[in-house]
């Protein structure tokens, strides 16, 4: 049953990736939309004013570092775990895992999703 358990991750590891890859889409895309929110826009006598005051300020500051430390932590593991991520494929191009590459997912796939999970 473990064997099979194995299999199976392997066999859905370029899936898995991703998935990740899709969850990582997502929370830069809300990031891009906090950034808008949090830009001063000039109010009806023309003074800039922010949505959010001095302590949400802090809080989404705090939550952006928290973000670019997994971001940063994700690529790092990725780069060491996957030949072809750490050779820089071009931008939007889809990254075929060798068979070594998917018997290596198992193994990393709790350091992902603890990561995935603080995102």
């Amino acid at each position: 049953m473990k064997l099979y358990a194995l299999a199976e991750k392997v066999a859905t590891s370029s899936q898995m990736i991703t998935s990740i890859g899709d969850d990582i889409s997502s929370t830069c895309a809300i990031l891009n939309q906090v950034r808008e929110l949090i830009i001063p826009q000039p109010d009806a006598q023309g003074v800039l004013t922010s949505v959010f005051n001095s302590v949400a300020l802090k809080d989404i500051s705090d939550a952006l570092q928290r973000c670019r430390s997994v971001f940063t932590e994700i690529g790092t593991l990725l780069r060491c775990a996957f030949e072809q991520v750490g050779k820089r494929p071009a931008l939007h191009s889809k990254i075929e895992l060798s068979m070594l590459e998917k018997a290596k997912w198992p193994f990393l796939q709790p350091q992902f999703d603890d990561l995935r999970s603080n995102l």
